[in-house]
């Protein structure tokens, strides 16, 4: 996942997936070498990350070499910890505002889904890029579409949608700013790989008395004993 975001950031950003969609029908886009056409370089932008769980958090290293400001909206985490990181913690307003690139990684709540539509689009910078990897539902992509096509946008790197597979015809997979791929970020033979293993580790800390690596209710569970 940590990998595809930065895959996907990079697709964007550079340009990269639509030169290989223009080379491979026999199109050399010289015109991408413009300063008007060509992408810009990560270092010394700033990247929000709208969420700021575990696959957000694993992003921050990776992202640091890139010489990119961090910031972060997530209502849930500590101030401390995002300190920690490295990573500026602001409201969701002040990191579209202020933003080169956005990057979704909130889960699906009520008060999650369609967090991002028109009215969020249009905070965004002027030319900056959205990427999700999260799910669908946290966007309206008919806000989105709009946002691309007036190109206020500069492009978006998408993941996963309202509706998968995407219907046939459906007018953002038309758009030329824009890398599709289909829901396969959180996917990679190591991810396969590492699961099961989580599972055993802990199967083994329960038997064994220990704290679990991985607990979503460690509250909850102290509670029982």
């Amino acid at each position: 996942m940590v990998e595809f975001t930065i895959g996907l950031i990079l697709a964007e950003c550079r340009g990269i997936a639509r030169a290989h969609a223009a080379l491979s029908q026999g199109v050399w886009r010289g015109d991408l070498y413009r300063y008007d056409r060509t992408g810009r370089e990560l270092r010394g932008q700033t990247i929000g990350l709208v969420g700021f769980g575990a696959i957000a958090q694993m992003l921050v290293p990776y992202l640091a070499p890139f010489g990119l400001h961090m910031l972060t909206y997530d209502p849930f985490v500590d101030a401390a910890r995002c300190a920690a990181l490295g990573v500026t913690q602001v409201e969701l307003p002040a990191l579209l505002a202020q933003a080169d690139i956005v990057s979704l990684h909130a889960r699906v709540t009520p008060q999650t889904t369609g967090m991002m539509g028109a009215a969020q689009f249009a905070q965004m910078k002027a030319g900056a890029y959205f990427i999700n990897t999260a799910r669908g539902p946290l966007v309206d992509y008919n806000a989105l579409y709009e946002a691309l096509r007036s190109g206020h946008l500069g492009g978006a790197g998408i993941d996963c949608f309202p509706e998968e597979p995407p219907p046939a015809g459906w007018p953002l997979l038309s758009l030329p700013n824009v890398t599709v791929t289909p829901h396969i970020a959180g996917s990679s033979q190591n991810s396969a790989e590492r699961g099961p293993e989580q599972v055993v580790r802990d199967v083994a800390n329960f038997f064994a008395g220990r704290p679990f690596e991985f607990c979503a209710n460690a509250a909850a569970l102290a509670a029982r004993k």
